[in-house]
């Protein structure tokens, strides 16, 4: 509360109280009604007679105007950090992981079966799936055999489920799979 006429300040990014120190300030009140512009002084008492923080939210450094609200400071704390909290956990969800499934040229059927069920599971949960077929030494010079293996396991799944063709990168043979959400 303001009962007080020491400057108030609880964190770093927010001014309260007497740290604002605009010439002209924009009020914006409790039911978000908007007074102003007035002087700095005029929205302390203002802000002072309802018993609650005078905080700034914006200022304009050239004109020295700030935008500031009327409210109770923990309160507004409390709702900003309910806000940051929920725009994160929204980001979270939205957000794509990356699995990679690696293959080698000389894969066993059974072995590239199990793999192929693996990459469905993380398709069905909305995940990307890179496949990555390695190559090391004599089996660089039979390339022709690794992109079998590439074309067989490709052929578990459905052609609209394919993002990036296969093509090579360097000793790899390399293909994405994404299933896109509904």
């Amino acid at each position: 509360m303001a009962s007080d006429n020491r400057p108030k300040k609880e964190s770093n990014s927010d001014k309260i109280n007497f740290a604002i120190m605009a010439k002209s300030i924009i009020v914006i009140e409790e039911d978000g009604t908007k007074v102003g512009p007035l002087t700095n002084q005029a929205a302390q008492v203002m802000a002072a007679d309802r018993g609650l923080d005078l905080i700034e939210i914006n200022i304009n450094k050239n004109t020295d105007e700030a935008i500031c609200k009327i409210d109770d400071y923990s309160k507004f704390v409390y709702n900003k950090k309910k806000k940051e909290k929920l725009a994160l956990k929204q980001q979270r969800e939205k957000s794509i992981d990356t699995k990679e499934i690696q293959l080698r040229a000389n894969i066993d059927d059974n072995d590239l079966n199990i793999k192929a069920k693996k990459a469905l599971q993380f398709l069905d949960d909305g995940d990307r799936v890179k496949v990555v077929l390695t190559m090391r030494n004599r089996e660089l010079s039979h390339k022709d055999l690794g992109e079998a293996v590439m074309s067989k396991f490709i052929n578990y799944f459905s052609t609209d489920d394919t993002e990036n063709p296969v093509h090579s990168e360097g000793n790899n043979i390399v293909a994405t799979l994404f299933r896109k959400r509904k």
